[in-house]
């Protein structure tokens, strides 16, 4: 999804422009003839803004040239693309704008140019805009630019406001560059998905970072645009309008990224005042600092960070006392990382937006690790966002919890404390041992080591292990084998009882990350599975693979998925428990009378806890039944609650939109409308949803597959 690259040609206009369509104009080189100096009139009518954007423009893409050459083959993509747009809009024009802009949501393009008050409309904008950025030349670049602006400049009034101003646009270009120059795209497995990810980092970046890009932000959410929709529709518009590979797209994004580079480092190293010196405060010593180096270890960071756009406070070295504590019977020694809960109070104070409070440990080899909070400082970071996520990182990987999940006043009523007591959370990243066996005894690579999660409220000689939660727990674990396969990657989470159970899993940037609602031991394993009965061809056959290699679905014995057959409430139930990573955190409890110690049972268990599956009013499940494709909608919708975010709506369309809704039961014609706008259910043949009709096993792989990957559970 490069088109970053060119956010430096296409500038704001194009890229933040609309952050909404930005389109292969975003991605598309200037053209190359001209002087190797653009030279401006004094007096040419343009802004600063707009000269200062197409100095800046030039002088990326000279770079670019002068690092590639013109023989190589970063410069042929460049051109490439050119000749695409051009192509394009030749070709397509209007209709062609017409038809990406609607495909990236429906009715969008209507309701934006139903706003405007003239004749201009957002595919002409598009089209202009396009053919500039490769038929401009480069001693009037700023001149066309600033006939776009003067054009367009009402239309763009109607939409977002009487003071905003095409011009304001321009201010979003340095922060565009100062993105691109940051944050280099490394090629993986998946290089769609990662250009996708990169251009909805950079947007969020853009809307944290620009205040004209936030105010256009806040009115396109009133159009109901987001960021996953803008960046789908723009990887649509590559693929309609650019015949290069996504490969050849990330290689010119990455030589881009270096032009940048250079060219803000030229500019860094011109000469600027020196700034008035500001008294840096001398922070409280720890404790045996002055005869024990090791007291230094614990955090990497020295200062403390708030980052307000971000809603991040970075704890630092001056914000905790690290101790360092040795067990007298094992020898083993604790990094013990404590919050100082006076210089905590004053950084969440000093944000008016707390979204994550993060802690790094730094240990060595062979010692374990602890960030501990008093209650005091749970409860303040609960005060400035109960919704803030508590972050700890560690040599081993990450925990990410929501700061509302400590109950801190259920805690201290089950100690039975006095006001007075002490209550301090631990939590914990270490590796241990698969003391059990459970890898060996099921045959299971490891790829990771076994790392356990833990969070621990004490108070004097009583201690509970908080386990269970009631959102998703976000988590990683290194992995160092550069040799394994991301795609064949899955967490699973290693049982008391000697099982294992899968958890959701994905991997970004050569980490693995994955959610769970559990604390446990857990472990990266290798997977390789495939069925006889599911060719590359058989529809299914994407989302089948997606989900058995994660070990989510299972085949049969005889090696077969059979796509095509139908399924039971009892599977569907423990399908479900194990996509989400639930865990009930004990045995089945016999709620329901028609199921006893099945196989099933404690994944049961798990789903009917988080009120994700129901019983019959006569205290049965029914476990045999099978399930149509309405109950399954009304158990994704169900899901989608649980884990509480914000899904994309991929659509507009309601139950209504199938020629079959009237067979929709009433029960269930909020749930199919909610799983559709999320882009998670589609009908069959025929525009029918067919709600009676029991759901397929090829089915329920599409449905959970597209769920999860919507809700950032799996790649």
């Amino acid at each position: 999804m490069r088109k970053f690259p060119l956010s430096k040609k296409a500038t704001a206009v194009t890229l933040a422009t609309t952050m909404l369509f930005t389109s292969a104009a975003a991605f598309t080189p200037i053209s190359a003839d001209g002087g190797d100096q653009v030279v401006y009139a004094e007096n040419n009518g343009t802004s600063e803004e707009i000269e200062m954007v197409a100095d800046l423009v030039v002088e990326v893409y000279d770079q670019f040239v002068e690092n590639v050459g013109e023989d190589s083959d970063e410069f042929e993509t460049m051109q490439q693309l050119r000749d695409d747009v051009e192509r394009f809009n030749e070709n397509r024009g209007e209709l062609g704008w017409t038809q990406i802009i609607d495909e990236a949501r429906t009715g969008l393009a209507t309701d934006l140019n139903s706003v405007i008050d003239g004749d201009e409309t957002v595919e002409d904008f598009m089209i202009d805009v396009s053919t500039l950025l490769v038929t401009a030349d480069r001693e009037n670049l700023d001149e066309e630019m600033q006939a776009i602006v003067n054009e367009y400049n009402e239309a763009f009034q109607d939409i977002f406001g009487e003071d905003f101003s095409l011009e304001g646009l321009f201010t979003i270009f340095e922060d565009a560059l100062e993105f691109v120059s940051n944050n280099e795209p490394q090629l993986s497995s998946d290089p769609e998905e990662m250009l996708r990810e990169y251009l909805k980092e950079m947007l969020q970046y853009l809307e944290a970072n620009n205040d004209v890009a936030e105010d256009m932000g806040e009115t396109l959410r009133d159009f109901e645009v987001t960021y996953e929709g803008i960046a789908d529709s723009l990887m649509r518009m590559v693929d309609d309008i650019s015949f290069s590979e996504t490969s050849e797209l990330v290689d010119l994004l990455s030589a881009l990224n270096d032009a940048t580079d250079d060219v803000l480092e030229e500019d860094e190293e011109e000469p600027s005042p020196t700034p008035t010196p500001t008294p840096t405060p001398t922070p409280t010593p720890t404790p045996g600092d002055d005869d024990d180096d090791d007291a230094d270890e614990g955090l990497e960071d020295d200062e403390t960070e708030v980052d307000e756009e971000e809603g991040r406070v970075v704890v630092g070295e001056d914000a905790v006392d690290v101790e360092l504590e040795e067990d007298p019977e094992t020898g083993e020694t604790t990094v013990r990382v404590r919050v100082n809960e006076e210089r905590l109070a004053e950084s969440l104070a000093s944000s008016d937006n707390v979204e994550e409070v993060s802690f790094n440990i730094d240990k060595e080899e062979g010692q374990r690790g602890e960030v501990t909070l008093s209650s005091r400082s749970v409860s303040a970071v609960q005060a400035a966002n109960p919704r803030a996520r508590i972050s700890v990182s560690s040599s081993e990987g990450n925990m990410s919890v929501r700061s509302s999940e400590i109950n801190v006043e259920e805690i201290r009523e089950s100690f039975e404390l006095a006001e007075e007591d002490e209550l301090d959370i631990d939590f914990e990243i270490n590796r241990t041992e698969d003391v059990d066996d459970v890898l060996e005894d099921n045959e299971l690579d490891e790829a990771s080591d076994v790392v356990e999660y833990a969070i621990e409220a004490r108070s004097g000689e009583r201690s509970t292990n908080i386990q269970r939660f009631q959102s998703p727990i976000e988590r990683t674990i290194n992995v160092d084998d550069e040799n394994v396969d991301e795609e064949d990657l899955v967490v699973v989470r290693l049982n008391d009882d000697g099982s294992y159970s899968p958890v959701p899993t994905r991997t970004e940037n050569g980490q693995v990350k994955f959610q769970s609602f559990n604390n446990s031991k857990y472990v990266v394993v290798e997977t390789d599975v495939e069925f006889a009965d599911v060719p590359e061809d058989q529809w299914a056959s994407d989302y089948v693979n997606s989900l058995s290699s994660q070990l989510i679905m299972e085949g049969f014995p005889n090696g077969e998925f059979r796509p095509y057959e139908s399924t039971t409430r009892s599977q569907f139930a423990s399908i479900l428990a194990r996509g989400l990573g639930l865990d009930a955190g004990q045995s089945y409890d016999g709620d329901f009378s028609d199921v006893s110690d099945e196989w099933y049972a404690d994944e049961l268990q798990a789903v009917v806890d988080y009120g994700i599956v129901e019983g019959y009013e006569d205290g049965t499940f029914q476990p045999e039944d099978e399930v149509t494709r309405q109950e399954a909608a009304i158990m994704i919708q169900r899901a989608m609650e649980l884990i509480d975010i914000d899904y994309p709506q991929v659509t507009e369309n309601t139950f209504a939109a199938f020629d079959d809704s009237d067979e929709i039961g009433s029960w269930a014609q909020d749930a199919v409308t909610t799983v559709m706008q999320a882009g998670a259910v589609e009908g069959r043949p025929g525009n029918e949803f067919a709600p009676q009709e029991t759901i397929t096993r090829g089915e329920i792989a599409a449905l959970l597959d597209r769920f999860l990957r919507q809700s950032d559970f799996i790649n």
